[in-house]
């Protein structure tokens, strides 16, 4: 009986030390579902239309050389990829 009583006060007392995860996974659920409802289909578009756009700005930086292609390219093919299929779920 006296070491049970013991064994409850110390598990007890270790009770207000446990971690507590309803604050922190309400915020990632809800930050998960944003990305994956709202971001993250936005960002699949952007893709496209940076796609679309790419290839006439490519024509037109193409006599400023390498340097504005890269910068064209990074602008409307690598950023919008990044963001949207790079990335982790409720990162942004």
């Amino acid at each position: 009986m006296r070491t049970l009583l013991i064994t409850l006060l110390i598990l007890g007392s270790m009770l207000p030390m446990a971690p507590t995860a309803s604050a922190d996974r309400v915020d990632d659920a809800a930050a998960v579902g944003l990305d994956v409802l709202v971001l993250r289909p936005v960002g699949a578009l952007t893709c496209l239309v940076g796609g679309a756009f790419f290839v006439p700005v490519y024509v037109i930086s193409y006599p400023n050389g390498k340097a504005g292609r890269e910068q064209a390219r990074e602008r409307f093919i690598t950023i919008p990829w990044e963001t949207t299929f790079e990335r982790d779920l409720g990162d942004w």
